[in-house]
Order: C-alpha cells, then sequence, then structure tokens
C-alpha cells in the first residue's frame, strides 16, 4: 500500500473526496442492514 500524503485539499480533490464520502456511507449502510438482519 502506498504511503498516504497529507496535504491541504484543492479544487481538484472534488471527485475524490465525493467518492470516499459515496463509499463510507454505504458502507455504514451495509453494516447497519446487516446488523438488522436485512
Amino acid at each position: 500500500m502506498p504511503a498516504c500524503e497529507l496535504r491541504p485539499a484543492t479544487q481538484y480533490d472534488t471527485d475524490a473526496v465525493y467518492a470516499l464520502i459515496c463509499e463510507l456511507k454505504q458502507a455504514e449502510f451495509d453494516h447497519h442492514a446487516f446488523s438488522r438482519g436485512l
């Protein structure tokens, strides 16, 4: 795994940040659905 680079966000990071938020929200939804047995 490559090393993480921490730096201030720029306008060019918008798509990557949006995609990451979508993945995290989906993972949270999947976790809640699994715990409820759906």
